[in-house]
């Protein structure tokens, strides 16, 4: 359930995320002309965007940010980072990888595991507090 992954903070915030996105992305590639039709349909219907928003802050947004703030608590998430804006980046990696992956590009031999992993970097790089592999032996050798 996607609610129980979200709390599955004991890997980290990195590893939280690969976990989060890869559930995700499995998901939706399980059907994604589905997917496409109803992100088609929430946009132009704006009484089915209203009804999906409640069903998104209830299982989607509010277990997000409560996970976020789990993170930020334990030391996985820099204190100084406004979790509700980490939680938008992360819909909009999510989005983003969606539209690319299967609107735009879905011809292109996709690497989703790669991806996932340089996104949950990136993520990491800005708001996590634990140092990528590559940058802590870089950081290693320059001392």
């Amino acid at each position: 359930n996607f609610e129980t992954l979200l709390e599955a903070g004991d890997a980290g915030f990195r590893g939280w995320y690969v976990m989060l996105a890869s559930d995700r992305l499995a998901t939706i590639s399980r059907n994604p002309g589905l997917a496409r039709t109803v992100l088609l349909e929430v946009m132009q219907n704006e009484e089915l965007r209203a009804a999906m928003e409640i069903v998104w802050r209830q299982h989607i947004w509010r277990p997000m940010v409560a996970a976020l703030e789990q993170q930020q608590a334990s030391g996985a998430i820099r204190k100084d980072i406004r979790v509700e804006v980490l939680a938008r980046a992360i819909h909009c990696q999510h989005v983003g990888y969606f539209l690319a992956r299967y609107v735009f590009a879905p011809g292109r031999r996709w690497d989703d595991a790669m991806e996932i992993d340089k996104m949950a970097e990136i993520l990491n790089g800005g708001s996590g507090t634990e140092i990528p592999p590559a940058r802590a032996a870089r950081l290693r050798n320059a001392t």
